[in-house]
């Protein structure tokens, strides 16, 4: 309980504060959630409608949900096989969820419920590239996908599946995890090269800065509309929560 109230006040604190965070600022430990439910927690999505969290497991089909506070609220049974990334969406008022697989390389939407509701494929010139991580902008217009290959690469697409953009990233490797940032509307990166960073970049391909939690495995991030960003560690079992720093919140 203490937990979970200490972020709620955090939370509260913060939120008057962020909107004016600055490009590449960095972070600041505040808390962590523990995940004790999960063997191997592999990624993490913000439902920004019930302001809750969803993690997915590695190789299973379901996505566990939590409050801020580390609830538990229940688990959400998919139809896919084994999920590797898991994104929220809301877009056009249908709540649910853009999925991931490991195996068979699939990009699936669901319903908030975990039905699916369709399949997407790559543009035909990247198919066949193993899909690494998802995201959303906030409008849920917008999908974002990192592929792997001998250069990592990040598509734009319509939720239609047409292709709108793309960008390659010369000075980021082995991209495990991306998160579209609210209050900045810029791409977060985690890397799992040498230095496990997380850098900010922009719809451009421009890095604005890097941070480097201090977490091991980390394996998913998301970030509220508050500011908070949060990172799942797999080796730990725990969600562990970073706040803006305060002289990049002040800053304008």
């Amino acid at each position: 309980m203490f937990i979970g109230a200490s972020i709620l006040i955090l939370v509260f604190a913060w939120g008057l504060l962020v909107s004016s965070e600055t490009p590449g600022a960095g972070f600041t430990y505040t808390d962590s959630i523990p995940l004790a439910i999960l063997d191997k927690p592999s990624s993490i999505t913000y439902d920004s409608t019930r302001k809750t969290l969803c993690i997915a497991e590695n190789g299973k089909g379901f996505i566990f949900e939590i409050s801020k506070a580390g609830v538990p609220l229940g688990t959400i049974f998919t139809d896919a096989v084994n999920i590797s990334d898991v994104a929220y969406t809301s877009m056009g008022g249908q709540e649910g969820f853009i999925i991931i697989q490991e195996k068979p390389e699939d990009i699936l939407e669901t319903d908030r419920h975990g039905c699916l509701l369709r399949s997407l494929k790559l543009p035909p010139e990247f198919q066949g590239r193993k899909v690494k991580a998802v995201t959303l902008d906030s409008q849920g217009e917008k999908l974002y996908l990192a592929l792997s290959g001998e250069r990592d690469q990040i598509l734009e697409l319509a939720m239609d599946g047409r292709l709108t953009g793309s960008l390659s990233i010369n000075d980021i490797q082995n991209i495990e995890a991306l998160c579209y940032d609210p209050t900045s509307k810029h791409l977060l990166l985690l890397s799992h090269g040498s230095t496990g960073k997380i850098y900010e970049v922009t719809l451009q391909g421009e890095i604005l800065g890097d941070f480097t939690p201090e977490v091991t495995q980390a394996k998913g991030i998301t970030r509220d509309e508050m500011g908070l960003l949060y990172v799942v560690c797999q080796e730990t079992r725990r969600i562990y929560v970073y706040l803006p720093k305060k002289e990049s919140a002040q800053a304008k």
